[in-house]
Parts: C-alpha cells; sequence; structure tokens
C-alpha cells in the first residue's frame, strides 16, 4: 500500500522567488489514511502560510486551488479536519463557503495519540461541488 506521501498533491505558493504557503491535496480523503470522512470525498491538509504573508490571501488561494482541483477530479465534495485552536483557519474555511458537518469530527487520540490528545477535536467541515 502506498503511504499518503506518495498519494498527496502538494502544492506551493511564491511570492517573488519564495515559499510562502502549501498545502497537501488527495483526490480521495481514503488516501489520507486516517480521514473520518467518507471515501470518494477530495480532501486537503496541512495548508499553511508564511506568518509574514498572512492576510494577504495566500491560505485562500491555496484553498481555492484544492477547490478547483477537486472539481476536475469530479468529487462530489471536498472535506477537511482542523481544530477550533486555529481561529484563522476556521474563519477562512466559513469565509470560503464550508459548512461544518460534526457528525464526521474526530477525536485527535485516534489519529495522533498522545497525552492530552483526547480532549483535542477535529472539527470536519465540507464543501460541495456538486
Amino acid at each position: 500500500m502506498r503511504s499518503r506521501f506518495e498519494v498527496a498533491e502538494t502544492y506551493v505558493a511564491v511570492t517573488a522567488g519564495r515559499v510562502v504557503g502549501s498545502v497537501a491535496f488527495y483526490p480521495d480523503v481514503a488516501l489520507e489514511g486516517w480521514s473520518k470522512l467518507p471515501a470518494g470525498w477530495a480532501g486537503f491538509r496541512a495548508l499553511v502560510a508564511d506568518p509574514d504573508v498572512r492576510g494577504a490571501g495566500v491560505g485562500r488561494t491555496l484553498v481555492e486551488h484544492c477547490i478547483h482541483r477537486a472539481q476536475e477530479v469530479g468529487a462530489p465534495v471536498l472535506g477537511i479536519h482542523t481544530v477550533s485552536l486555529l481561529e484563522d483557519a476556521v474563519r477562512l474555511y466559513g469565509r470560503v463557503g464550508f459548512v461544518r458537518c460534526p457528525e464526521y469530527d474526530l477525536r485527535a487520540a485516534e489519529v495522533f495519540p498522545a497525552h492530552g490528545a483526547d480532549y483535542t477535536v477535529g472539527l470536519a467541515f465540507r464543501y460541495d461541488l456538486a
């Protein structure tokens, strides 16, 4: 079985020759290896933007690229998990049009067993493409 690193499509944002953001896209979240989102949905994870360019639209551009990529692969939905302490990400997903789908939330301890992980919840969001 191929690892999630072999099946991810990694996209980067570059400004003035410098990488300022990146995201990993999965044509099917089942390829991610740990998501509770339904197989057949596209997904992404590890969205990051350089703090020096936050607010310049880098994260939004990468998310919009994932939306377009999900449409290209024919996915009915693009899904994501995040945590509430990533308030900027939660706001971004809402502004772009993602909606909460708590039926797919997960406890971090299910994915990353560590002290204190039981209390962290991965909040599920969806963007309907159909």
